[in-house]
């Protein structure tokens, strides 16, 4: 499978995948900021992008993978076309007696649970939002090999459908985050800073030069200079 594969090749995949890990970060940042609080968002994509892209690498890397799975299954697929078409055929001719507008009904509903998701799914209920999202991303993945092995060449719209649906999931996927760590975390510390003592706050995000926590309804930025202590609760932490 990689026989053909030269170091400059593997250099370029590489180097465009740590890209990805780079834009993967931004984009579930933008996210998340946008619920927790805009205004900090340019100071942590500024000073936390390095150590961002390396926690997004391993879903970068997993999701090259499926993609290039999903890629390669389609061109096995089509290779061998007429052995498929025999095994599809019983059920292509159940499907073709079906009405048109049945057969698109699925699409039409999808799409309008999608649309529709922005507006009726909040809270805990979020994470059907983004479970349809990433299976709308895994539709335009599969559109997208299909038509890469149709016409070997890069259909036009299929890419553009696939890298809409791509920042969306990962969009949304930030602003699930946010919810969680609002609702959900269950991590509290007690913070010592230059001016105050916070007991019981959430830690948000921290990096080398801020430190992002909840006390209360009060989402507050410290400089990381600033901070003299941080302790970690330890009464609910337990063995598993």
């Amino acid at each position: 499978m990689f026989e053909n594969l030269s170091m400059a090749k593997a250099a370029s995949i590489i180097g465009f995948l740590v890209g990805c890990a780079f834009i993967t970060y931004v984009i579930r940042t933008m996210g998340y900021f946008s619920v927790i609080a805009p205004e900090y968002l340019g100071f942590f994509i500024e000073t936390d992008l390095i150590m961002g892209a390396i926690r997004a690498a391993p879903f970068v890397f997993a999701s090259a993978t499926f993609a290039y799975l999903i890629f390669w299954l389609v061109a096995i697929a089509l290779a061998h076309e007429e052995k498929v078409d025999r095994v599809f055929l019983p059920i292509d001719a159940v499907v073709e007696r079906v009405p048109s507008w049945v057969k698109r009904l699925p699409l039409f509903i999808f799409f309008a649970a999608l649309f529709a998701s922005s507006f009726l799914l909040e809270g805990d209920s979020y994470v059907l939002r983004v479970a349809m999202l990433y299976l709308n991303l895994m539709i335009a993945v599969m559109w997208l090999a299909e038509r890469r092995a149709a016409e070997h060449t890069i259909h036009p719209l299929a890419l553009a459908a696939c890298l809409i649906s791509l920042y969306s999931a990962l969009y949304e996927t930030g602003k699930f985050e946010a919810i969680q760590d609002l609702n959900h975390s269950k991590a509290r510390y007690s913070i010592t800073a230059s001016d105050k003592s916070y007991v019981n706050v959430l830690l948000l995000r921290a990096t080398s030069s801020g430190v992002l926590l909840k006390a209360g309804n009060e989402v507050i930025l410290y400089d990381r200079s600033h901070i003299t202590k941080i302790e970690r609760a330890t009464d609910l932490i337990t063995q598993k």
